[in-house]
């Protein structure tokens, strides 16, 4: 393979958000299961756009899970190939667990939540004004992103 052929074949690497406890048994059990099913086709879904993955690692955790997006490969051996749409597809069978690598794992809304409110407060009894911004998913969501596409960059990095 060429240095542009893996250059490529970052650029174009599908990449999934899921949330940690899903990644973490999945790792776990040796196998992420195709369980979401979308147009009755039943598959592990993934995209090429870090952001439809990011959007749906944090859109999708609960306040006590960690946002994570990781890497599988366009093509499993002896397993089957990615089924692309335009700008995301699936794999319409289980993945062996080996083949996926974690490229980020985010800070849980909960734990995120809790320094911003000790930030704040910590700012309101010694009179720092102006007082930080009160936390919100949104603002969560504002700082995990630049994280999570810095994590993506030194994931492709490492492998050039």
């Amino acid at each position: 393979m060429t240095a542009f052929d893996t250059a490529w074949e970052l650029v174009k690497a599908p990449i999934r958000g899921t949330q940690d406890k899903y990644y973490d048994q999945a790792m776990q059990e040796g196998v992420i299961p195709a369980r979401q099913v979308e147009k009755d086709r039943k598959g592990v879904w993934a995209s090429d756009s870090m952001a439809t993955a990011l959007a749906y690692a944090l859109g999708a955790a609960k306040p006590d899970e960690a946002p994570l997006v990781h890497y599988l490969p366009r093509s499993i051996e002896g397993v089957g190939d990615y089924d692309e749409y335009a700008g995301y597809g699936y794999y319409p069978f289980d993945i062996p667990a080996e083949h996926s690598q974690e490229i980020w794992r985010g800070q849980p809304y909960a734990d995120w939540e809790k320094e911003m409110k000790d930030k704040y407060y910590a700012a309101m009894d010694a009179d720092d004004l102006p007082l930080p911004k009160q936390p919100t998913r949104h603002r969560w969501r504002a700082a995990m992103t630049p994280l999570a596409n810095e994590a993506l960059e030194r994931w492709k990095n490492d492998r050039l």
